[in-house]
């Protein structure tokens, strides 16, 4: 299996909690490798998993792909509810804990189809976005409390952070 990343040269500033980021990009890569076990190795078949960060606009656009068996035609929006799945062995809250996370820092998911690779298979992809936001100005400097800039379920603080190489 490989892990490929493709992210900008300079480094998108976004504002996000840490820790929260990290669990969804978690799952995302575990939905990833858990759909490869589903599929029957070939030769000419490298299960390959794609994590590119970009800047669209005012928000930063983070893309976790993969070569595997892709997503059902019909209803795949679904699968962000709370224990919808695909899968046998599947509970189905990792897409919805993730939805509701990007949800609460202002941003959407979307399931989209992966590119395909070069056998022609087409993965699955879950695109996201982050608002980008300047740097937390204190209180003296007159700018807003940190607390407020982005919903969250727990008190600990934002951190400002840079996507790159």
């Amino acid at each position: 299996m490989v892990i490929h990343t493709e992210l900008p040269e300079t480094p998108i500033h976004a504002r996000f909690d840490s820790r929260l980021i990290s669990q969804s990009l978690t799952n995302l890569i575990k939905n990833a490798v858990e759909a490869f076990e589903s599929i029957s190795p070939s030769p000419d078949w490298v299960p390959t998993i794609t994590v590119q960060g970009q800047l669209e606009g005012n928000h930063a656009r983070i893309n976790v792909s993969d070569n595997g068996k892709g997503w059902p035609s019909e209803n795949r929006q679904r699968l962000l509810e709370p224990y919808m799945t695909t899968r046998e062995k599947g509970t189905g809250p990792g897409l919805a804990i993730v939805a509701k996370i990007i949800e609460q820092h202002g941003g959407i998911v979307e399931l989209v189809d992966a590119e395909p690779d070069a056998t022609g298979r087409v993965g699955a992809c879950v695109t996201f976005t982050l608002p980008l936001q300047s740097p937390i100005k204190t209180s003296e400097e007159g700018g807003a409390d940190a607390a407020s800039a982005v919903p969250s379920q727990q008190e600990e603080p934002l951190i400002s952070a840079a996507v790159h190489k």
